[in-house]
């Protein structure tokens, strides 16, 4: 039998092994033990008490390794009680060998025994001993066998008969034997060194798992930590997996929503009534970009039920883990119950919003100030007073915006509150508005004080005093001197125009040019004014303003401004605003349909016409043009409607004052002045012959039965007879002697200078031209008499003092002349009668 050594010490490099390695020796012992019982019977020669001990030996071998399986002693003892054996047996045959007569027979064999107890001694030293203590022990063995066998051999080789078996046995002794040892001990020393690997990884396996097991441990310490924070932390931790179903609920979800964690775990979101109607929406969409995006972290803020049906606002932190592909593992989210915040939250922003209120509705202008001087905040009355709008006052700061004669004390104030110095303070200032004008306010400003340290901050009250500082003026100008009263006057009314000019700045533009339309004296001056509004209005646009001429059928430029100069005049056809009785606008450049009189302008500028109607009549065409912007800007339309309604019920008005102010001075038959503009003019002589001025005279004329003449010919025939005699007196008249219809049939004439022969001289020169011309008249083929004229002659201040009395002397005079001869000269006031 030939065990294989390498297949035994394979079970060496691990101690806990050891004991399948004894087990192994036993079994060895005992299989030989047996297997010697059986070829020693078989053998010639054999010692018969060799096959009993065999048989003895191997049977308790086996039933004590049986018996002790599982004792790692039992396994030892066995383990040296085979060795023992085996030793005896082997000098017991050596001995048998070399003294017995067992060697006289040539075909005894020996190979088999002798090599066998070899080879379990090697084994049972390798098994019991380590190395490299039992490769000296095999080695010495082996020298010890071998020595001893040759010295017992060598007496043998001197006798006779020849023993061949004997030779062959030393020789094997010394190579077979030799060469095993040194084969099994070299195989020894390399498992040796595997085994010392081998051992060595063993180590760090078990280190491995030594610092597995402490990972462990501490992964363990770390997740009841973990535990215990998750569940006495004030935010709800909840875990979804990839499906966004919960895996995790903690104690503190529990306390916010009512569900238990029982009742929630593995279902959906919108399994159960959790989130909130009006937040469904928000959610899915949260839900989607966990599915199909990349965020790692996403927070939102949402509705939830709670079990018992009230609502709890929520923030929900989420921290998504993703695999390499992007897909979601799990969700993590912490929630905060928001609810006592949102509250508070409405709060503050209902009681923001009052104040916001009240701040934006104040009566008087409210500013916030920085430590710098910036705006902080504004409201809107602020933005009133100054004319600018908030946007623009945030680019400002207040010396911006203060009058250059402004001396300022506000500045140093300011300096000494953000100082501590001053808590308050109240002053007077004067701005400089957008518009050019001024604003007298009243500052009432105090410093912000806060609980906590904070940049200075301070606030402003600006109360608008103007109209005091108005009628302060006012009050200062009454005070003044009486002697130029007239003048004074002047001044204060002017004072007071400007006055109402500087309030209506404040309105709306179109506001502003419909009260000075109100008091445009002619046509000319309100298309100033219409273009004076324009250019504010429109300051980046091409106008022009047009009115319909004395002949209907065309429109005349009246003003015009920005760019090329507009056609002065064209054709009510040529536009079809005109023509449609409405805005007609272009913004296309592409756009076929262009007024006429648009020639000078660049086919690609965008362009409006609007018609200007008064009573139903279109009076004019207000035309503008303008670059195109990137921004899309143009021209408002209701504004231009509204520009156009005004300034086309302004230019009726116009008209019908000229008219009325002409029908109210002048007689509508003969169109000479009336009897208002008579007195008028006398007044007004009056007062220059007053400051040294000459003195004049008043020629009256009265048609003889003026009275008769309408009763027989009517009213027609009497006015044309009135115009013919109009024409005739003022071809008798001078350039400077106007003539006046003074009442039905009566006329006058004012006459330059105060000498009675001039006078009569120009008294006359009109009798000698009506007697030439004649008054005679014909209408509708019935002719009239000869119309006889009286008149009556007086001269201011020698018949009078005033110039009511003026007339009431020269009416006297055309009574007297009346009563005398009609070839008599003209009577020369009362006094000559």
């Amino acid at each position: 039998m030939n065990p294989d050594p390498t297949g035994v010490l394979a079970w060496l490099p691990q101690a806990a092994e050891r004991r399948r390695t004894l087990l192994l020796n036993n079994l060895l012992v005992i299989l030989l033990c047996f297997s010697y019982t059986w070829v020693l019977q078989s053998l010639p020669g054999a010692l018969s008490y060799e096959t009993r001990l065999f048989t003895a030996v191997g049977g308790i071998l086996l039933v004590l390794s049986l018996a002790l399986w599982r004792d790692w002693i039992g396994y030892l003892t066995a383990a040296s009680l085979s060795v023992g054996l085996a030793s005896l047996l082997l000098v017991e045959r050596l001995l048998a060998i070399f003294t017995g007569p067992l060697l006289d027979d040539p075909t005894q064999s020996l190979f088999m025994p002798v090599f066998s107890y070899y080879v379990l001694l090697y084994l049972a030293i390798l098994v019991l001993l380590p190395y490299p203590a039992s490769a000296l022990a095999g080695v010495i063995a082996w020298l010890l066998l071998a020595s001893v066998t040759t010295v017992l051999s060598y007496p043998q080789f001197q006798s006779l008969p020849a023993r061949p078996m004997l030779a062959a046995t030393l020789v094997y002794v010394w190579l077979g034997h030799g060469s095993l040892v040194l084969l099994l001990f070299s195989a020894a020393w390399v498992q040796k060194r595997l085994a010392d690997q081998l051992s060595a990884a063993a180590v760090a396996e078990r280190e491995s798992r030594q610092l597995a097991q402490q990972a462990e441990a501490a992964w363990a310490r770390q997740r009841q930590v973990l535990q215990f924070h998750i569940e006495n932390t004030p935010l709800a931790v909840i875990e979804w997996n990839s499906q966004l179903r919960l895996t995790g609920w903690s104690r503190r979800a529990e306390q916010i929503f009512g569900w238990s964690a029982a009742e929630v775990l593995g279902k959906s979101p919108f399994e159960w009534p959790f989130i909130h109607d009006d937040d469904e929406a928000k959610v899915r969409e949260l839900e989607q970009r966990i599915q199909n995006g990349s965020d790692l972290q996403l927070t939102i803020e949402c509705r939830n039920h709670r079990r018992d049906g009230s609502i709890a606002h929520c923030c929900w932190y989420n921290s998504i883990l993703r695999d390499a592909r992007g897909e979601p593992l799990s969700v993590f989210a912490l929630v905060d119950d928001i609810s006592e915040g949102q509250a508070a939250v409405h709060g503050l922003r209902q009681s923001e919003a009052l104040l916001r209120s009240l701040f934006d509705q104040a009566g008087v202008g409210i500013a916030l100030f920085d430590d710098q001087g910036r705006w902080l905040s504004m409201n809107q009355r602020l933005c009133e007073l100054t004319g600018y709008r908030e946007d623009e006052l945030q680019a400002l700061n207040m010396d911006a915006i203060t009058h250059p004669a402004d001396p300022g004390n506000d500045q140093r104030l300011v300096r000494r509150l953000l100082a501590g110095e001053l808590s308050s303070y109240r002053c007077e200032k004067r701005f400089r508005r957008k518009d050019g004008g001024e604003a007298w306010v009243m500052i009432n400003a105090r410093r912000i004080e806060t609980a906590y340290p904070a940049p200075a901050r301070y606030v402003k009250l600006l109360e608008d005093i103007s109209d005091l500082k108005a009628s302060q003026a006012r009050v200062q100008a009454l005070n003044a001197s009486l002697e130029n009263r007239v003048t004074q006057r002047t001044n204060q009314l002017h004072e007071a125009i400007n006055e109402a000019e500087r309030r209506g700045r404040d309105l709306r533009r179109i506001a502003e040019m419909t009260g000075l339309l109100g008091g445009a004296r002619d046509l000319r001056e309100a298309m100033k004014i219409v273009a004076h509004t324009g250019r504010r209005l429109f300051p980046d646009v091409q106008a022009a303003l047009y009115l319909i001429g004395e002949a209907p059928e065309r429109f005349v430029l009246q003003e015009h401004w920005g760019g090329e100069p507009p056609p002065a005049g064209f054709e009510p056809a040529e536009c079809w605003a005109v023509r449609r009785g409405r805005e007609h606008r272009i913004e296309d450049c592409l756009d076929e349909l262009r007024c006429g009189h648009h020639h000078h302008l660049a086919s690609e500028q965008p362009r409006t016409c609007l018609p200007l109607v008064a009573l139903g009549q279109t009076v004019g065409l207000l035309s503008l043009a303008w670059q195109a912007r990137p921004d899309g800007w143009a021209p408002e339309p209701v504004l231009l409607q509204s520009l156009a309604e005004q300034v086309g019920l302004a230019i009726g008005n116009v008209r019908l004052r000229e008219e009325l102010r002409r029908q109210s001075v002048h007689d509508p038959v003969t169109g000479l002045g009336n009897r208002q503009q008579l007195e008028q003019h006398l007044r007004r002589r009056a007062a220059e012959q007053a400051r040294g001025g000459r003195g004049f005279g008043l020629l009256r004329m009265d048609v003889d039965d003026y009275t008769g003449l309408l009763e027989r010919f009517g009213l027609d025939a009497v006015e044309a007879l009135l115009r013919e005699l109009a024409e005739l007196l003022q071809q008798a008249t001078r350039t400077e002697e106007p003539l006046f219809r003074h009442g039905p049939g009566e006329f006058a004439i004012v006459l330059v200078g105060d000498d009675p022969e001039l006078a009569r001289l120009a008294v006359q020169r009109v009798q000698a031209q009506v007697q030439v011309q004649g008054l005679s008249f014909s209408p509708r083929g019935q002719p009239l008499p000869p119309v006889q004229l009286s008149l009556g002659l007086a001269l201011y201040p020698r018949d009078a003092v005033s110039p009511p009395q003026l007339i009431e002397q020269a009416s006297k005079a055309l009574e007297l002349q009346r009563r005398q001869p009609r070839l008599a000269p003209p009577v020369i006031g009362a006094l000559e009668r």
